[in-house]
């Protein structure tokens, strides 16, 4: 009985081993799996479950969403190679992580490949268009090839929410406004 139970208890141990290995290893996948690995942000992915997260918070009752396009992106990765773009996609992840880091409440990932999209819960549409102007501020300090005009770099689409609504829908209606500021 003792060699069984000493058996018994070594199986135990490696284990209890195991599963705590196996936590490490799917926290490590599900931390990696929302995280873009260019700018070390949130993913697409992650920042819509996110929204639908907020949305769908009783307490929350209104908030914005912003999505930041870099116009210009491919024709910077075609001229310059696609390490002038990535530069310039990091320098604009810092220039907006910098912002994010003033205002604690907001979310920022990166949404696409030339694009940005923050979600300021508890906002209204006359803060997000306040955020968009600062934001629009920060983006012109990025040093940018001449392939990519400043004035016409950055553009941000706002799309205001409330308890309920629908995350896609919200997102359809920031999409359409950035192509909206791009047309003006």
């Amino acid at each position: 009985p003792n060699a069984a139970s000493k058996a018994l208890e070594l199986l135990i141990d490696e284990l209890i081993e195991a599963r705590q290995e196996r936590s490490r290893f799917d926290c490590i996948i599900r931390n990696n799996a929302f995280v873009d690995e260019l700018t070390q942000l949130s993913n697409r992915t992650h920042f819509l479950n996110q929204l639908e997260a907020e949305i769908s918070d009783a307490d929350a009752h209104i908030g914005a969403v912003l999505l930041i396009y870099l116009r210009g992106m491919d024709d910077v990765n075609y001229q310059y190679a696609r390490s002038e773009g990535d530069a310039i996609l990091q320098q604009s992840a810092d220039v907006l992580k910098q912002y994010t880091r003033r205002n604690i409440d907001v979310n920022l990932a990166r949404y696409s490949g030339d694009s940005f999209a923050l979600l300021m819960p508890l906002s209204t549409l006359n803060e997000a268009e306040d955020t968009a102007a600062g934001v629009l501020k920060l983006l012109e300090r990025i040093n940018l090839p001449e392939v990519a005009e400043a004035a016409d770099f950055g553009y941000i689409g706002i799309a205001g929410y409330q308890y309920g609504d629908n995350a896609h829908v919200e997102i359809e209606q920031a999409e359409e406004s950035c192509r909206i500021a791009q047309s003006q």
